[in-house]
């Protein structure tokens, strides 16, 4: 019975709800990531961001450092951003960074070259700025899109069918 706790707590999950203020520590985190990333070229630094996306994108808060730190220092960056969002557009946006990430290393390890890296990298820090300083996310008007039109049915996320679009979802 314990083993099967033990691997219980490993099984992917992500959270119904995601507190906005976390969301854009996480994304503030993320942005500083990637400008360190595309200044000194360090593929050590896109290797952790690709490793926290792919942590983050199945497993949510669980096992991410950034997540961790995000929600320590939330209440000092952000303390009246204390809403509370769905968690499968905020799922959604992981994944998007992931898609991001990764495709920037696999890039930067096929051509052993910096340009496509970087605008791969630049569009996810535009992306990660607008999410932390305006607090409107991109990836999550994109689910919200595709759940209009029928891409994504309404039960992956009842409570995104419930609500209209809010930009700063």
């Amino acid at each position: 019975m314990n083993n099967l706790s033990f691997l219980s707590f490993f099984r992917p999950s992500y959270p119904d709800l995601v507190h906005q203020g976390v969301a854009r520590t996480v994304a503030l985190q993320t942005l500083i990531l990637t400008l360190l990333a595309i200044s000194f070229k360090q593929p050590l630094l896109l290797s952790f961001v690709v490793f926290e996306f792919l942590v983050r994108t199945l497993y949510g808060p669980r096992f991410s450092l950034v997540s961790r730190i995000a929600k320590t220092f939330q209440p000092l960056l952000f303390a009246s951003d204390d809403k509370k969002l769905a968690g499968s557009p905020k799922r959604f946006a992981q994944f998007a960074g992931l898609l991001f990430s990764a495709s920037a290393g696999i890039a930067w390890l096929l051509t052993g070259q910096f340009t496509w890296p970087f605008y791969l990298l630049a569009v996810l820090t535009i992306f990660s700025a607008l999410e932390a300083i305006v607090g409107w996310c991109a990836a999550c008007f994109v689910f919200n899109y595709l759940m209009k039109i029928g891409l994504v049915p309404e039960s992956v996320c009842v409570k995104c069918a419930k609500l209209e679009y809010d930009s700063r979802a």
